[in-house]
């Protein structure tokens, strides 16, 4: 077809180029009657010709790489293009095709800086502006995507692809009401787009109001009633709304409609794992890190194994080693990170990274160390993936150098941004148990890295230096090969609690005037496992109550099977979630709190403990398992801390059996726990800042 002419003026073309067959411009004017005919490969032949011809021309390597563009190769597409930037950076519309090659190649960093020349070049062009959002956004740069998406909204009133992406940037700034109105334009212009509905729902839970997110996501199933993350999505909103039960059906309805959705896999294992179906769990996040290859959900299992009654130390260590040789080894960089200054004694700069800075455990556990650090000696610098900010996440933002919203990010640029920044140690504040950012660290961006706070665990990270402990949590003669991380114990205390404003005031043990005793457990239900609660059923005295922290839903049907096999389904009871200062108040009604095991308490403990009720915990094989020691002998009441879960029941009747004492303990715990190492934040503080300066030092002189 190449011989012959199809119409006059691709004949003309062709005879001028058999009288000078090395005219570049005649080849580039005939390739572009082939490509408007649609003749691409010929096309891109004279194409690449021309460029051939006439190496220093940027109109010709433009051409070849819009007609690349077009046919979808986009390698060769966006060297062509680079090849005539170099040469023309100005040429029209180059910059403009060069940013959406590269956008399709996700190279946003380098789409974000051609769309954005494009949109100097023509401020008012909707498709650059709009493609700047969406290079910006890819990029991390997400107040600047959210600027651009506004600017494409205003320049395109009707465009709803712009109030939809604007409406999903503004919910990664935490912007929700913004967010909301964004969403409501993009589906008023587009009722029939399920992506823009779901959209919407997203930011209806941000706020959150799960009623209205909930009909978001019922009219993604109308429109599309066999697209798996519409159930997904609804899942999510009916696990809050109407119990796990509800939750577990929909996200297994969507794995039925797509078997390699691995988002559904990790929420319906976490869900099932809050039943405490711990064996379903476990199944469920490794056929889900299997079909998604992902570390997130992998490390679901990880985290959950320390919950499991039969995983010891040991089991959990190999299966990190799967996670890392599975997920982590190919990206990781165990070698040292970039050293600003080696020098062991100089003000150093401490990064902190968690999705939790705000009212929740992290939070204020953080906050007395944050509050306390040595500004001389520390720089404190922390790395957010909060998306729901509060009151708390401003208190904690006041007592940091610099504070660094990270929502958007991917973990590249997180690593790229605690280079930037000079960061000498990280501390991870997550480990497995939220999805944290363990890949960042395995990409080195610090010399010295370390985890802390979440639980005592394993990162699985070859490139995690340090994992911080105490000298309950690991004593003395402890394996601690079964840690990636080198242990570095803390002198007294893993927590410093900062007690609590909300709770009420300590109140005379409620047995007093009840005339028996409540026992309580109000940690994650996910702790109660059934080995535990049937050894509570046997041995917990007769006359006695149990209030157990659940969800409503079909597991707590199952424990009132298990207390009802021993005559005492009638004993126990329930409470869901509740705001702090009824969850403190329900402490008013129990007389002695129950650690859980093998996963012990850290964050309840210290809460029932400020509240006045003792706690009667049993030490385990793992770091978590000892919680409860750690924090009663920081008190000064080891006795009751037992070797195993059959010694804490009877060290458990025995306190309930003398009530004026209970009473007595109760009533002095406030104070008790005011004097302990728990709650000197100041000399907390200095032992953490010790322990920094041992890490530092320790891998300076290892440098060496």
């Amino acid at each position: 077809m190449s011989g012959e002419a199809s119409n006059p003026i691709e004949a003309s073309l062709r005879q001028a180029l058999a009288a000078n067959p090395a005219d570049s411009g005649v080849m580039q004017r005939l390739a572009i009657v082939l490509f408007q005919s649609g003749r691409p490969d010929e096309a891109i032949l004279l194409f690449r010709q021309a460029a051939d011809v006439r190496p220093g021309s940027a109109e010709a390597h433009a051409n070849l790489g819009a007609a690349l563009a077009s046919s979808k190769m986009l390698e060769p597409a966006a060297d062509a293009l680079n090849r005539a930037a170099a040469i023309q950076p100005d040429l029209p519309r180059l910059q403009f095709n060069l940013g959406n090659t590269l956008l399709q190649l996700g190279r946003y960093a380098q789409a974000a800086d051609a769309l954005g020349k494009a949109v100097q070049e023509q401020p008012d062009d909707i498709a650059a502006v709009h493609n700047c959002g969406t290079a910006l956004r890819g990029a991390g740069r997400i107040v600047e995507a959210a600027q651009a998406y506004r600017r494409a909204a205003q320049l395109a009133p009707d465009l709803a692809a712009a109030f939809g992406n604007l409406c999903i940037t503004l919910q990664e700034l935490g912007q929700y009401e913004e967010a909301i109105a964004a969403g409501g334009r993009a589906v008023a212009l587009e009722p029939g787009n399920a992506e823009l509905h779901a959209a919407l729902g997203h930011a209806f839970r941000g706020i959150p109001d799960n009623q209205r997110a909930a009909a978001c996501y019922k009219q993604v199933i109308l429109l599309r009633p066999l697209y798996a993350p519409g159930y997904f999505y609804l899942g999510n909103v009916h696990r809050d709304l109407y119990g796990l039960d509800a939750g577990v059906d929909l996200f297994r309805r969507a794995i039925e409609l797509d078997p390699n959705y691995a988002d559904a896999y990790r929420n319906l294992g976490s869900t099932l794992r809050d039943q405490g179906k711990l064996d379903e769990a476990i199944e469920t996040f490794r056929r889900g890190g299997q079909v998604g290859n992902s570390a997130s959900i992998a490390g679901n299992l990880l985290y959950t194994l320390h919950f499991h009654p039969k995983y010891d130390a040991r089991m959990i260590h190999d299966e990190a080693v799967k996670w890392n040789e599975q997920y982590v080894a190919e990206i990781e960089n165990a070698s040292m990170g970039p050293i600003v200054d080696p020098a062991p004694d100089r003000r150093l700069r401490i990064g902190y990274v968690s999705p939790d800075f705000r009212d929740h455990p992290i939070g204020r556990f953080m906050l007395p160390l944050l509050s306390n650090h040595d500004r001389n000696e520390f720089e404190i610098y922390c790395y957010s993936d909060t998306q729901r900010e509060d009151a708390m996440t401003q208190t904690l933002r006041s007592h940091t150098t610099a504070w660094r919203h990270t929502v958007g990010m991917n973990d590249e640029q997180l690593a790229n941004q605690i280079r930037a920044d000079h960061i000498d140690i990280l501390i991870d504040l997550s480990l497995h148990a939220r999805t944290g950012r363990l890949l960042a660290f395995a990409r080195r961006p610090a010399p010295v890295q370390a985890t802390y706070l979440a639980y005592a665990g394993t990162s699985g990270l070859r490139s995690m230096d340090f994992r911080i402990s105490d000298p309950y949590l690991d004593p003395p003669g402890t394996d601690l090969s079964v840690y990636f991380e080198k242990t570095i114990r803390l002198p007294k205390t893993y927590w410093c609690y900062p007690g609590s404003d909300i709770a009420p005031p300590v109140v005379p043990t409620p047995a007093l005037m009840n005339g028996y005793v409540t026992f309580g457990c109000l940690n994650l239900f996910a702790k109660n496992n059934a080995l535990l609660l049937i050894h509570w059923a046997r041995s917990l005295p007769q006359n006695c109550r149990l209030i157990l922290h659940a969800h409503e839903g079909s597991h707590r049907d199952e424990v009132r099977k298990i207390f009802g096999s021993f005559g005492r389904a009638d004993s126990v009871s329930f409470v869901s979630v509740q705001p702090m200062a009824q969850y403190f108040a329900e402490y008013n009604n129990i007389d002695i709190a129950l650690d859980p095991w093998p996963y012990a308490g850290g964050t309840t403990t210290c809460d029932a403990l400020w509240m006045g009720v003792p706690v009667v915990s049993a030490t385990g094989d793992l770091a978590v398992s000892r919680g409860g020691v750690s924090i009663l002998s920081n008190l000064g009441l080891p006795e009751l801390a037992a070797e195993s879960v059959g010694i804490s029941t009877v060290v458990a009747s025995k306190l309930a059996d003398d009530i004026p004492k209970l009473n007595a303990l109760r009533l002095s715990m406030r104070d008790r726990m005011k004097a302990s190492p728990i709650m000197d934040a100041p000399g907390f503080t200095r032992d953490f800042e010790a322990a920094l300066r041992t890490m530092w030092q320790t891998k300076m002189s290892h440098s060496k």
